[in-house]
C-alpha cells in the first residue's frame, strides 16, 4: 500500500506541472503545425518558439517562467535550441486528440524517408523520443518544480530506466505482430494507437503507467 501510495505522489508531481504548460487545451495537429511550420530544420529556437506560441495562443511570457521555462531548459541544447521532433513529442502525447489522429501525427514525423512504413531506425527514434518526454524530461522538470519530491523522484526515475529496453521491445513486438526488426505497416503503426490495450501509448501519463507495469512485471 505505502509504494502504491507513494507512485500517487510522484505521478501527482509529474501531472501538475504538465498541467501547467496547458497543452492539453490545445488540439495535437496545431502544435505540431506550429512548431514544424516555425523551426530552421531539426531544431526550434527561442524566437521561433515565441512566434509558434502566439500562433498556438500560449502566453509568451510563460516561456520565461516556471514550468515552461524548466521544460525548455531541459530540451535546450545549447545554442542549437530545442529538438524539433522531441517538442513536437511533447505537443502530440500533451495534446488534445484521438488516439489515431496522434498515431497519424507520430507517423507523419518519424517517417523520415517518406515510404509510408517506420524502420528499425525510424522506431528507436520515436520510442527514444517518447521515453526521454514523458519520463526523463518531465521529472526533471517536477524536481525542480518540487526540490522535497527531488530524492523521492530519482527514485522514481530507476524504476523507468531499468524497463526501458523492455518499453522498446514491448511495442516494437506490437507493431510488428511479433517478427523482430520487421518494418512497421502503416496500417499496424495505426491500429497499435487504436487498440485499446495499447491507448496508454497516446499520452505520456500513459506511456509511464505501462513502463511501469513492465517494470512490476520484470521484477515478478
Amino acid at each position: 500500500m505505502s509504494r502504491e501510495s507513494g507512485k500517487l505522489n510522484e505521478e501527482a508531481a509529474i501531472l501538475s506541472v504538465e498541467k501547467l504548460l496547458a497543452f492539453e487545451n490545445i488540439d495535437c495537429k496545431e502544435i505540431d503545425n506550429a512548431f514544424s511550420r516555425f523551426a530552421s530544420g531539426n531544431y526550434i529556437k527561442p524566437r521561433q518558439l515565441e512566434v509558434a506560441f502566439e500562433t498556438l495562443r500560449i502566453p509568451v511570457n510563460s516561456m520565461k517562467n516556471p514550468p515552461m521555462c524548466d521544460f525548455l531548459k531541459a530540451l535546450e541544447e545549447g545554442e542549437k535550441g530545442y529538438p524539433l521532433k522531441k517538442m513536437v513529442c511533447c505537443g502530440i502525447l500533451l495534446g488534445k486528440g484521438t488516439p489515431k489522429e496522434k498515431g497519424e501525427l507520430f507517423m507523419n514525423n518519424y517517417d523520415r524517408d517518406c515510404s509510408g512504413e517506420i524502420d528499425a531506425e525510424e522506431f528507436k527514434f520515436m520510442i527514444n523520443d517518447m521515453y526521454d518526454v514523458s519520463v526523463k524530461t518531465f521529472i526533471e522538470v517536477a524536481k525542480v518544480n518540487d526540490k522535497q519530491m527531488i530524492d523521492i523522484l530519482n527514485e522514481y526515475g530507476k524504476r523507468f530506466k531499468r524497463a526501458q529496453k523492455l518499453f522498446h521491445i514491448y511495442v516494437q513486438f506490437i507493431m510488428t505482430m511479433g517478427k523482430e526488426n520487421e518494418i512497421i505497416t502503416r496500417n499496424n503503426f495505426l491500429e497499435t494507437f487504436e487498440d485499446p490495450s495499447m491507448i496508454n501509448l497516446s499520452s505520456t501519463s500513459g506511456i509511464r503507467k505501462m513502463i511501469l507495469e513492465l517494470y512490476n512485471i520484470q521484477g515478478t
